[in-house]
């Protein structure tokens, strides 16, 4: 008996340390940043987690104008980029991510005013319908 015992403690612990080891390795492996170097680590974090602070961490000063370029969405901030095929990648994509929020906001825009536009229709029904509505109500509630 006290074999079995120290038999089901030992799967057990085996059980629990394998469960332990198994929730933590999709943490230690969740973010590819951490194999760059600090630059491109900085770079890499703050264009994932789209935190513009990491960005003052990159000692290089072209590759933190091109973080900052690109988290403020702003093609202009890559002027003043001294490697030309880093200034053209910045342009690029500082100009899609700005492109991209305009398309975001004109698409909030449009869902408001038909969001309002059907708010009206509602309220232009209603008060059609307003005498004889009004009655209809007051009958079904029993006034």
């Amino acid at each position: 008996m006290s074999l079995i015992v120290n038999y089901l403690k030992a799967f057990s612990l085996l059980l629990l340390s394998a469960t332990i080891i198994l929730l933590a390795v999709p943490d230690a492996f969740a973010h590819h940043c951490r194999y760059y170097k600090p630059d491109a680590r900085n770079l890499c974090l703050a264009k994932n987690e789209n935190k513009r602070f990491y960005c003052s961490y990159i000692k290089d000063p072209d590759q933190q104008r091109y973080c900052y370029s690109y988290m403020d969405k702003s093609p202009n901030g890559c002027d003043s980029i001294q490697d030309e095929t880093l200034k053209e990648q910045c342009r690029g994509e500082a100009q899609s991510r700005l492109d991209e929020m305009i398309a975001q906001q004109k698409a909030l825009e449009a869902e408001a005013e038909a969001k309002k536009a059907v708010e009206e229709a509602a309220k232009q029904t209603t008060s059609t319908a307003g005498p004889a509505n009004a009655q209809a109500n007051a009958q079904a509630n029993g006034n």
